[in-house]
C-alpha cells in the first residue's frame, strides 16, 4: 500500500513514522511543505527550519523514504508530483492551507488528517481554546477524512477527555497532551482499517450542529489560561 504523508512540521512527522513502522507500516514517500509567510500559521516557522528538515531527510536516508520539499501544497507542479506517487492513503500532519478537489483526488482512499476540535461541534482554528472558554466538561480530538471544507469531512473517530480532571494546567500542555498521546496515533486506526478490510469506517457529520472558529485574540487566550491554571474546586464553582 502507498501511504504517502504530506507535512507542515518535519520532527511531528518523524515520529509518525515511527508509530507507522510499530504496526509494520513504512511511507512510500514523504511530502514536506514550506509554511507559508502569514500571521496565523507563525508558530509553523518555529517548527520549520533547515534544521528540522535535515533531521528528517536523515531518517528518510535510513528508511529509503523518498522526500520532496515543496513550497505550495497546492500548485500544479505539487499536484502533478502527487500523481505520479500512486498514492493509496495521504496522512496529512497540519497544512496552512484548505485543500481542494485536485489535492483529495490524488488519493484513491482519501486523505486523513487529525483535528484539534470535537466535531461537528468545533471546527476551524483554537477549537481546543474555545472549547475551555466556553466551559465544555470534555475537550477533544478527531481524526477525519478531509474534504474541500472546513473540517467538515467524515469521522473517523473522537477522543475526549474531562477537563476537570486535567487541572490545574495550561493551553500548551493540554496542547501536548492531546498532540503526543492520541492525535499522532490517531493515524494508525485508518490505515489498520484499510488493510484489513479494504475500507475506512467513517460517519458523517452534521454540521448545522456545530461552528467554526477562528484564531482566538492574545486576550481572550490570556483569560482561557486563567481557567486552565484554576484547581478543580474552583472549576466546579
Amino acid at each position: 500500500m502507498n501511504i504517502v504523508i504530506v507535512s507542515q512540521k518535519p520532527i511531528q512527522t518523524v515520529n509518525l513514522i515511527y508509530l507507522l513502522g510499530g504496526i509494520d507500516v513504512f511511507p512510500s514517500a514523504i511530502v514536506i511543505v514550506k509554511p507559508s509567510l502569514n500571521n496565523i500559521t507563525k508558530y509553523l516557522l518555529n517548527e520549520y527550519s533547515k534544521a528540522t528538515v535535515n533531521t528528517l531527510q536523515l531518517q528518510c536516508d535510513v528508511l529509503n523514504i523518498p522526500l520532496y520539499k515543496v513550497d505550495n501544497v497546492t500548485s500544479d507542479k505539487t499536484i502533478n508530483l502527487l500523481k505520479t506517487l500512486n498514492i493509496d492513503l495521504i496522512l496529512v500532519v497540519v497544512l496552512d492551507v484548505i485543500v481542494k478537489d485536485k489535492f483529495l483526488n490524488t488519493s484513491k482512499h482519501g486523505v486523513i488528517s487529525s483535528h484539534g476540535g470535537v466535531l461537528p461541534y468545533y471546527r476551524g482554528d483554537d477549537c481546543l481554546r474555545w472549547a475551555v472558554l466556553n466551559k465544555e466538561n470534555e475537550v477533544g480530538t478527531s481524526t477525519m477524512l478531509l474534504d474541500s471544507g472546513v473540517d467538515t469531512g467524515n469521522v473517523v473517530s473522537t477522543y475526549k477527555i474531562n477537563l476537570e480532571n486535567e487541572l490545574p494546567t495550561s493551553i500548551e500542555q493540554l496542547g501536548k497532551k492531546f498532540y503526543y498521546n492520541k492525535k499522532l496515533y490517531s493515524y494508525l486506526s485508518p490505515i489498520k482499517q484499510l488493510l484489513e478490510n479494504g475500507y475506512i469506517n467513517t460517519k458523517k457529520q452534521k454540521t448545522v450542529e456545530g461552528k467554526q472558529y477562528f484564531s482566538m485574540h492574545k486576550e481572550l487566550s490570556k483569560i482561557v489560561d486563567t481557567i486552565l491554571l484554576k484547581d478543580k474546586k474552583k472549576f466546579q464553582n
